[in-house]
């Protein structure tokens, strides 16, 4: 007998993981359920701001964030530690990843913190150079977004890196020595030489007193680091911006807000327009601190690094601006800690690059590695669903002069064929509307957030009548005319697909059409008919008597009124060649 979804998930075939990601501003740690079949899920997540960068004591002018970090913020960090070891451990975490990035490696007490912290947590943390550490938000991002070109933005508290990315390989990548925190203090203490003797000096803080002014200034230091970034010349036109950080989050939360009712909180593969990005800069750079914390969408310990945050995403903007038009700025949920939890699927064999080229990396299809995720997770019958696929793609290609839907749709369909019955996982009763629910909150990869509107929708509508049914309201909002259309026009197709296995036996092997006018005739074929066809036996029957598709037949029928709604034209099932004709 099949296991239940919940007894699937054995410990057998999970190990429990803990990453931890020792930052300039914050100490971060996500538990992971890694899988056999090289897919994980997050258990838990734990964040503490630490400011580990904080009042550093800096040693180079040259070197703006190398320096001795200091004692209070490092007791911080180990104080943080401590609790989230406490965390892992009751989870029964079996392998921990730590790691600490800019502000730990620049620091030249790194080697005595790096021991106490084993000393009083027992935990070990490997300090990344700036390579691995770009290497890992890479990996984090290529393999949980479907792009070819990109310039990763990464603010950090401690450093910004720029990683230039082009058929899937990293080609480029530079740090600039300032962070949201780093640039935001570099300021402040500019800011705080009102009584300074030097006239120049006096000026300035004054002048810095203003909101407005600072964000300006963080801009002009900025960009004098990215004048000698010679590869930001060089973007091609299709390079997608994908920012990366927890205050590029907010200030997608920042922009969920800002559209009214926008239906998933998610920050993963969110899009925020540049003008949009423009109108919440320009907001924000003229408040105060005490004034941004009453932003909608800001976390209240962010708030006094946001504007310098957003100033150095403005300063890229318009530097890279010079050579293309940006349209988006484009968030990843994923980063680091994801990364290197690829990293450790890959290395544990449970992914592989396919290829016996070590040194070439094959990214795998990302949609598709977590549609099969989300597959075993929720105990979905594959056969019966890669059937559904089959005769839905079939219909797809014979509709395709009247569906008139661009190239990309046929992928939709997959993913909307391959998922349509996820929902039954939580219940049958109304699974269209659970299956919906699932795929706009399983964390899928790969997929913009319009796209999982469009594939949810097509998933809701295979079961029911109407839009209203489903609640479609909340989504279409956001989409285009097109886009709703085209959902819609998927939908009625995986309806109709589903229906020719509604006895889930699959004696529909396959299906023929006729496009006559304003009819379009469907032709069912069971095994018989299919030989018959091949054999151009004339006459012949395509459902042979023995097979009874009862069923099928009336379950596609039921689609006719929905089919002419949306095609405008007329369904029909011609059974043995006879249109309309009846079936025992």
């Amino acid at each position: 007998m099949k296991k239940s979804p919940l007894l699937r998930y054995t410990r057998e075939k999970m190990e429990k993981i803990a990453i931890i990601d020792l930052g300039s501003n914050t100490v971060r740690m996500v538990i992971a359920r890694a899988f056999d079949e090289g897919y994980f899920t997050i258990a838990d997540e734990l964040k503490e701001q630490v400011r580990l960068i904080k009042d550093l004591r800096v040693v180079d002018d040259s070197q703006p964030n190398s320096g001795f970090l200091q004692p209070v913020p490092m007791a911080q960090a180990i104080n943080v530690l401590k609790n989230f070891k406490t965390l892992y451990q009751r989870h029964n975490v079996t392998r921990v990843l730590a790691y600490a990035t800019s502000a730990v490696r620049n620091a030249k007490n790194k080697d005595v913190f790096i021991k106490n912290i084993k000393s009083e947590t027992g935990i070990d943390f490997s300090v990344l150079s700036q390579e691995e550490e770009a290497d890992l938000v890479y990996t984090g991002v290529i393999r949980s977004m479907d792009i070819n070109r990109a310039l990763i933005i990464d603010i950090g508290g401690g450093s910004v890196k720029l990683i230039q990315v082009g058929r899937k390989q990293i080609l480029n990548q530079e740090a600039l020595p300032y962070g949201a925190v780093t640039l935001f203090e570099k300021v402040q203490k500019m800011a705080e030489k009102t009584d300074s003797e030097n006239e120049e000096e006096r000026l300035k803080a004054e002048r810095l007193q203003d909101p407005e002014e600072r964000s300006k200034e963080y801009e002009k230091i900025i960009s004098e680091y990215l004048v000698k970034i010679s590869f930001l010349t060089h973007l091609e036109r299709e390079t997608l911006i994908v920012g990366v950080g927890g205050s590029i989050r907010n200030l997608g939360k920042i922009s969920r807000r800002i559209r009214k009712e926008y239906p998933l909180n998610a920050a993963h593969n969110y899009g925020v327009s540049r003008d949009e990005l423009t109108t919440i800069y320009d907001t924000t750079r003229k408040l105060t601190e005490a004034q941004l914390q009453h932003v909608k969408g800001l976390t209240s310990a962010r708030a006094d690094i946001f504007p310098a945050a957003l100033a150095i995403l403005s300063a890229i903007f318009t530097h890279c601006g010079q050579k293309y038009d940006i349209k988006e700025l484009r968030i990843s949920g994923r980063g680091m800690r994801e990364g290197a939890m690829f990293k450790y699927l890959e290395h544990s064999g449970k992914v592989t690059n396919n290829t016996e080229d070590a040194e070439i990396e094959i990214v795998p299809d990302i949609s598709e590695f977590s549609v099969k995720g989300m597959i075993e997770r929720y105990d979905v019958n594959v056969e019966h669903a890669e059937h559904v696929y089959k005769l839905a793609e079939i219909m797809y290609r014979y509709l395709r002069v009247v569906h008139k839907l661009p190239k990309q749709y046929i992928k939709y369909l997959k993913i909307a064929a391959m998922l349509h019955d996820c929902g039954c996982a939580i219940n049958y009763y109304n699974h269209t509307k659970h299956g919906m629910y699932l795929i706009l909150n399983s964390d899928m990869c790969g997929l913009t957030q319009k796209e999982l509107f469009i594939i949810a929708i097509a998933v809701g509508l295979h079961g029911v009548d109407s839009m209203a049914d489903i609640e479609a309201q909340k989504y279409t909002k956001f989409l285009t005319e097109d886009d709703v259309l085209g959902a819609r026009k998927l939908g009625i197709i995986l309806r109709m697909a589903e229906a020719l296995d509604r006895s889930g036996s699959r004696v529909i092997k396959d299906i023929t059409c006729e496009i006559l006018g304003d009819n379009i005739i469907f032709m069912p074929l069971t095994e018989q008919g299919v030989i018959n066809l091949e054999r151009k036996a004339s006459g012949e029957k395509l459902i042979a008597d023995n097979d009874d598709i009862t069923l099928e037949i009336r379950d596609i029928r039921l689609a006719s009124r929905e089919f002419r709604e949306i095609f405008g034209k007329t369904l029909d099932v011609a059974v043995n060649g006879n249109s309309g004709s009846s079936v025992k």
